[in-house]
């Protein structure tokens, strides 16, 4: 045999003997995110849309109230189209400085179901059904989704981190740190 193929030939036997393969399924640190139709999904998300929790406001948001410690942003070019209904607003909202919530809401039977099937078909069946369809939950490890309809012929969609927000670290940056029970982000 010749030499310069001796060390190809070294390590393919002990790979092979390793039980390694190049088949092998990829390993959990480099496996492709969960698709849509779980909780997993939510919590891969762990946020809405391009914004992930724990998150800083970004340049194309506009502050519209202040709710005590709450700031709660706008963004104007935000699509309102979700699942084939529109809605009335998206509310992004901020404690400490760190996106915490976002609050859908919608009017009318048509709006509200087709985001109502936009999150069934994200997240799968709800974690606390409704046994009338006018609230349900999706309760992921990360996230919680509510939704909720009212007497009004309206719903509110809501996402909210299940972290708790802290303000500083012991060098005094902005953090986020988990709730109780809560992996690490």
């Amino acid at each position: 045999m010749h030499r310069s193929r001796l060390p190809l030939l070294v390590g393919w036997v002990v790979l092979t003997l390793a039980g390694v393969t190049w088949a092998k399924e990829p390993s959990s640190k480099f496996a492709a995110e969960p698709g849509p139709g779980s909780l997993a999904y939510l919590d891969a998300k762990n946020g809405f849309r391009d914004v992930r929790f724990g998150s800083a406001p970004t340049k194309d948001m506009e502050l519209a109230r202040v709710d005590g410690e709450e700031k709660i942003y706008v963004r104007p070019r935000d699509s309102l189209e979700i699942g084939g209904g529109t809605c009335k607003e998206i509310l992004y909202v901020f404690h400490a400085g760190r996106l915490r919530a976002v609050s859908v809401s919608t009017e009318g039977w048509k709006n509200n179901r087709a985001v109502r099937e936009s999150l069934h078909a994200a997240y799968g069946a709800p974690s606390v059904p409704s046994e009338y369809g006018g609230r349900e939950r999706w309760i992921g490890n990360r996230v919680v989704v509510e939704y909720s309809e009212n007497r009004d012929g309206g719903a509110v969609t809501y996402f909210r981190t299940k972290a708790s927000v802290d303000t500083k670290d012991e060098d005094g940056n902005d953090k986020v740190k988990t709730g109780k029970g809560v992996g690490d982000l």
